[in-house]
């Protein structure tokens, strides 16, 4: 599979999602701004998944990987508002993606709806 966003592009369109997803949640706005800053490897849907679910961890707990306390609106928020975002990750990948790469993060949080 070819790769069509360099990470620079990928971040990018994260951090736009209030202009190609005008109708989402504020929340969904703000997590993109925060995943720019989070995905570093986007070679395979997998791995941006992986970096995805890293992210909300660290949203849930208030703390980075580095024991480091986030500065962001989305910590202390109640956990349906983490399943709401885990459960928008498809919508965000149809918008930064391409459409095989979408369909890839669409597979991925399929199957782990039914694990």
């Amino acid at each position: 599979m070819s790769l069509e966003n360099t990470l620079e592009e990928t971040q990018k369109r994260l951090r736009n999602l209030r202009q190609t997803l005008p109708r989402e949640h504020d929340f969904v706005h703000d997590f993109g701004e925060y995943l720019a800053d989070k995905v570093n490897n986007i070679s395979n849907p997998e791995m941006f998944c992986l970096q995805v679910e890293l992210a909300l961890a660290e949203l849930r707990r208030g703390y980075d990987r580095q024991g480091q306390q986030l500065q962001t609106n989305l910590v202390g928020q109640p956990q349906p508002i983490y399943g709401m975002l885990r459960l928008r990750v498809p919508v965000i990948a149809d918008a930064v993606f391409s459409s095989d790469y979408a369909a890839r993060v669409r597979e991925f949080y399929a199957s782990a709806k039914t694990k």
